[in-house]
């Protein structure tokens, strides 16, 4: 699917529409900002907002629509470079008003996600602006005028905790929504009437000649003072301590945590996709293991499928062969898309620079996090990349030259080129239709145990093996459906059929255990406990399981 997005970014973008993409972009980024920020200042607004059951203290933390608060807040932080860009390109003093508003909404979403993950991604994407855009004096201003109002917005909802730290839906939260709303809606206009006012005035000024080289060394001395005054060994040791609990709901949740240096459980996901990577290092221990391996040998109680770093996981997962494949694809993706932005002028360079800040956003999102699994932030990466190393970013148009042949036998390479895309696409259908059914047919066996047709069920999970018959999840159903019914033989056969085929997944030794302790084979269903235990030891499960 992400190859798919890719090449229609690669095949769709030319030259005369890339800012239309990158405008679209960035418009779509901050109308879900809007939506996400509406949606906790008026929470009647939206109903079904999906707040977190599986991690019931984060429920404060602002999800909505996305469904995870790190995934919320680092598509917002993809917006910064777009609407730079934007704002950048503004000609009449109205424009200017309009394009510097979005800024304090999402500085307030970012904020109410309580997101260390899209500050560093924000930031990133401000500064590979900057340094890439040829207009870097205006940069610097506009970078100025949207930092001052999403401090302002931010001040607003410092001191009301019940709207930022709970409880939510309640009259006193809903009374300092209903203030936020307004008080950033001025401060929107506000930000954008003095960017508007201050352009007038300096916008004409010429920077001076050393401006880029002494813009950078004061940049780079600002980081090394930040770095020298915030302690970085001492910092890094906190980072890798083990997490400790905490709930979204205690007043200051929010502030503290954006300022707190816990890596929140990362350095102990990323060591262990590491030692999963020295156990197999050439090709891993197969796609989707991380999660059995983390259970296995995880450092703390906690449930995680995933590394929280796309490259270490792949690295585990799919050993040197996976991460060289990814990485040579990614980085020369980088090396293209920098170049084509270097060789660009005018309002092209700047919205080349826009787009190249989404992608190395991107890539920094998909180090510290799970967002390679959100297909909205993933599409805005790799739509941005596309577009640069396609022919919209291309410095030669792909038109005939003259003199060029132009009949049936020139046309057979693009023929070709189309011929086999649309192949790879139906193999890339058909990859994703086989799990996709077999799901549909999973859950329309669950459907019929609900009503307690047994025939159907058995039916349903018997065509799910038929077009799946490699995976563990059809027979695990089949097991079920036969336990309940109760056909404890076949229930027996067909967890055995499970097993032979994931027997690392302890979920199904538990299963196993289970319909062994209930067909009285007591020796069977404790080796299956023993082994569901060892294969996930820090379960709460099986703390109270002596031996």
């Amino acid at each position: 699917m992400y190859v798919a997005i890719f090449l229609i970014a690669v095949l769709a973008g030319t030259r005369g529409n890339i800012r239309r993409w990158a405008d679209g972009l960035a418009v779509g980024v901050a109308a879900i900002a809007v939506v996400a920020l509406v949606s906790r200042l008026f929470p009647s607004t939206f109903s079904l907002q999906g707040f977190p059951t599986f991690l019931p203290g984060a429920a404060t933390r602002l999800s909505f629509p996305i469904g995870y608060w790190n995934g919320l807040g680092i598509f917002v932080g993809f917006g910064y470079p777009l609407w730079l860009g934007i704002v950048l390109r503004a000609t009449r003093w109205w424009t200017r008003v309009l394009v510097l508003m979005p800024f304090p909404s999402l500085a307030a979403v970012v904020y109410l996600t309580s997101s260390r993950g899209a500050v560093a991604v924000a930031c990133v994407g401000a500064i590979v602006f900057l340094a890439t855009t040829a207009r870097r004096w205006k940069a610097v201003g506009a970078l100025l005028a949207s930092a001052g109002g999403s401090a302002a917005a931010i001040s607003v909802l410092l001191p009301r905790h019940e709207l930022v730290d709970g409880p939510l839906r309640t009259h006193q939260a809903a009374a300092q929504g209903h203030e936020s709303f307004f008080l950033i809606l001025a401060i929107s206009f506000g930000v954008g009437a003095l960017y508007a006012v201050g352009h007038r005035f300096f916008g004409g000024l010429s920077p001076p000649p050393v401006f880029g080289p002494v813009l950078l060394a004061a940049v780079l001395l600002a980081l090394v003072v930040i770095a020298f005054a915030a302690h970085p060994a001492k910092r890094f040791e906190t980072f890798k301590q083990l997490p400790v609990p905490t709930r979204s709901g205690d007043t200051g949740f929010v502030r503290s945590h954006l300022l707190s240096g816990s890596g929140s459980g990362r350095w102990q996901f990323w060591t262990a996709a590491l030692h999963e990577w020295e156990t197999a290092p050439g090709v891993g221990r197969g796609a989707g293991s991380y999660r059995a391996w983390w259970a296995e040998h995880a450092s703390f109680s906690y449930y995680v499928r995933n590394a929280h770093s796309l490259y270490l996981e792949v690295l585990g997962e799919l050993g040197a062969v996976g991460f060289l494949l990814l990485g040579a694809a990614f980085a020369y993706g980088a090396i293209v898309a920098v170049r084509t932005t270097l060789r660009r002028a005018g309002d092209e360079r700047l919205v080349a620079a826009s787009l190249l800040g989404a992608v190395v956003a991107f890539y920094v999102g998909a180090g510290i996090d799970w967002i390679w699994q959100l297909t909205a932030l993933s599409a805005i990466g790799l739509v941005s990349l596309g577009l640069l190393i396609g022919p919209a970013g291309s410095s030669v148009e792909l038109r005939p030259i003259r003199g060029e042949a132009t009949g049936p036998g020139a046309r057979l390479p693009r023929f070709a080129l189309g011929a086999t895309v649309l192949a790879l696409g139906w193999v890339v259908m058909c990859a994703q239709a086989i799990p996709w059914l077999t799901e549909l047919q999973i859950k329309a066996s669950a459907a019929a145990v609900a009503r307690n047709d047994g025939v159907a069920a058995v039916r349903h999970a018997l065509d799910a093996k038929d077009i799946q018959p490699w995976a563990a999840s059809p027979y695990l159903q089949l097991a079920l459906v036969q336990e309940q019914r109760p056909d404890l033989k076949a229930a027996r056969m067909w967890i055995g059929e499970a097993i032979e085929r994931d027997p690392i997944d302890w979920r199904l030794w538990l299963v196993a255990a289970r319909i062994e302790t209930k067909a009285n084979n007591i020796a069977s269903a404790r080796r299956s406990l023993r082994r569901a235990k060892a294969l996930n030891p820090r379960s709460p499960l099986f703390a109270a399981a002596p031996g």
